[in-house]
């Protein structure tokens, strides 16, 4: 089916990789819950202390709980023969230890056996889509974050949030490195792409911090006054904040490492380079 000719090129460009546009009732609603299972980081896999502390491991097994049903303590042994020795599971092979969780299918993680504390217990998650440790930040982005983008070029307001403790891999999978690009950058190759033909845009980057319910403006150079306003029709507006106007995914970068410098950094015990703070 051919695009519509009153189409401009970005919206022909849509039409073309997507087919006809969705209702727009579909597109206000929809929201998509993905998990992204990362591989164990090498100091990680090169530290038995690790596995010890952090995992059930064949090498020590979890301690039961002290806790009756309701959380009421059990009785403490009075004598030391009264311990009962713990059986000592079947050996795992080395590799078998590197992930936490199971893939099943496209949409379900499972707790693995090895990490679950209680003994016998499955826990399964579906989602709408699950992605295994080996899977790249490139499938994470074609699958479930350029159908964003795309609506976004269309005129709707579309967000991609990354939520996790610390050391999942948040910023890997948001910023990425040189070799493996993350969701950001390619995101912003993406609607540059949709615009090549299409030169009516203006592009404007703007840059804040949240930290300790505190907002502050990455991109200004002192003090900013920033205020927020919850408006009937348009949601959320922010006065104050600074705006840059790109016109190349090189600009926009070069805005994002300046603001990157001035984030709340701190090491934590999994993480020596943690971010504090929340960024948009």
């Amino acid at each position: 089916m051919p695009p519509p000719s009153n189409l401009k090129p970005v919206q022909q460009q849509l039409f073309a990789e997507n087919g006809a546009p969705r209702p727009s009732a579909e597109k206000k609603t929809h929201i998509e819950v993905c998990a992204r299972i990362r591989p164990l980081q090498i100091t990680m896999q090169s530290s038995s202390s690790y596995f010890n502390d952090h995992h059930a491991s064949p090498r020590k097994p979890p301690v039961p709980s002290t806790r009756r049903a309701g959380g009421i303590p059990t009785p403490k042994a009075s004598a030391k023969g009264n311990k009962t020795p713990q059986k000592s599971p079947a050996p795992i092979a080395e590799e078998d230890l590197f992930y936490a969780w199971d893939v099943i299918g496209k949409d379900t993680a499972s707790q693995s056996p090895r990490t679950d504390i209680v003994q016998g217990r499955t826990h399964q998650y579906t989602l709408d889509k699950v992605y295994g440790p080996t899977c790249s930040t490139k499938e994470v982005y074609a699958q479930s974050v350029k159908p964003l983008v795309m609506s976004a070029m269309e005129g709707y307001h579309s967000a991609v949030l990354a939520y996790g403790q610390t050391s999942t891999g948040k910023t890997f999978s948001m910023t990425g490195t040189p070799t493996s690009p993350g969701i950001v950058p390619l995101s912003i190759h993406q609607c540059f792409q949709c615009l090549e033909k299409d030169r009516e845009y203006l592009i404007r980057v703007s840059y804040l911090e949240v930290y300790k319910e505190q907002i502050r403006d990455l991109l200004a150079d002192g003090a900013s006054q920033i205020r927020l306003f919850d408006h009937r029709e348009q949601g959320l507006i922010i006065k104050g904040l600074r705006e840059e106007v790109v016109t190349c995914p090189k600009q926009i970068f070069e805005i994002l490492a300046k603001g990157e410098k001035r984030r709340k950094i701190g090491a934590t015990n999994m993480n020596q380079h943690s971010s504090r703070s929340h960024v948009m």
